[in-house]
């Protein structure tokens, strides 16, 4: 039977040959990274402290804090160094308009992403992931998510996003996440907040293979991993932060006809994030949080972090 790469789902490296009936140098594209440096606390979760991060951010209730805050609260309570947010997205900058700032770490408003933290992965090097249950030594971000409501808002909890095909080498970083585009295979573990239809503190894993992204097939990154060189927006037109189960190519342009939107039993019903995936942007503002939908969250606040080594 000939080899049939779509079947098989598998791919012949550059230079490798095949002889003796022995596949040398197929990777399997749905191979999970076994091998990297797994970083643990006494919690066994990543060096970082899970409870008192969500305990801390389950505290942050007024919609007017300012953004520099969050960065304090993060540092503080994470149980690790490093642990840095890289953008602040809101519901009115959706992605097109996300602005770079070279914020060293400080992002002072929101609506804003940190170009400093794309363009220098040898000094901003995604620590190696080691979350439970999933696939270890690989490169991630972290979601953190609450809804607001006038002057208070409620924490619902973060969603860390594994992505499970790419290994963490200790000299990149973010703009690995984004550049160039392509489908990335990811995974989630996911810890609820106090806001959440979850009990606060609850953990759950999501490793469906199936489940993957593209931040945006429109995106058109340069190849610091964002749109244009200058930092003054994020993406070209439209984007998905976030994960979704049963599901693969997630793709914020709506190419795939897959985004967070109508979660149901037949696509997936664990959907985070939020998404700017049409012209209309008519999902921007709302917030999508295991099997909850909250619309029309104007003032949502999100905090997309890491830690680096």
């Amino acid at each position: 039977m000939s080899y049939n790469r779509y079947r098989n789902k598998s791919a012949i490296v550059s230079n490798a040959r095949i002889e003796n009936n022995r596949f040398s140098g197929v990777v399997d594209l749905d191979a999970k990274l076994k091998d990297g440096p797994q970083y643990t606390n006494t919690d066994g979760n990543a060096g970082l402290d899970y409870t008192a991060i969500t305990t801390q951010f389950n505290s942050l209730t007024s919609s007017y804090m300012p953004m520099q805050y969050f960065q304090t609260n993060l540092q503080n309570h994470a149980g690790v160094s490093g642990a840095t947010v890289w953008a602040h997205p809101g519901a009115t900058s959706n992605f097109e308009t996300l602005l770079g700032t070279a914020a060293n770490g400080n992002l002072t408003a929101a609506n804003k992403f940190d170009t400093s933290q794309f363009d220098n992965p040898s000094t901003y090097s995604i620590r190696p992931s080691s979350f439970p249950g999933l696939t270890g030594g690989c490169l991630w971000y972290a979601m953190s998510m609450w809804t607001v409501s006038g002057y208070s808002m409620s924490h619902l909890g973060t969603a860390f996003l594994n992505f499970r095909t790419i290994k963490a080498t200790g000299s990149n970083g973010l703009r690995s996440l984004f550049a160039p585009t392509m489908f990335r295979p990811t995974e989630a573990f996911v810890v609820h907040g106090s806001g959440s239809n979850k009990p606060n503190l609850y953990q759950e894993r999501h490793i469906d293979p199936r489940a993957g992204t593209y931040f945006s097939s429109e995106a058109e990154p340069s190849s610091n991993g964002y749109h244009t060189s200058t930092g003054t927006k994020m993406s070209l037109s439209d984007g998905i932060w976030g994960y979704r189960s049963g599901q693969h190519r997630l793709d914020g342009s709506g190419e795939n006809g897959v985004n967070l939107a109508a979660p149901s039993s037949t696509q997936g019903q664990k959907c985070y994030g939020i998404s700017n995936f049409n012209s209309t942007d008519s999902s921007a503002n709302d917030i999508f949080w295991g099997d909850s939908v909250y619309y029309n969250q104007s003032g949502l606040r999100l905090l997309l972090w890491t830690v680096y080594t």
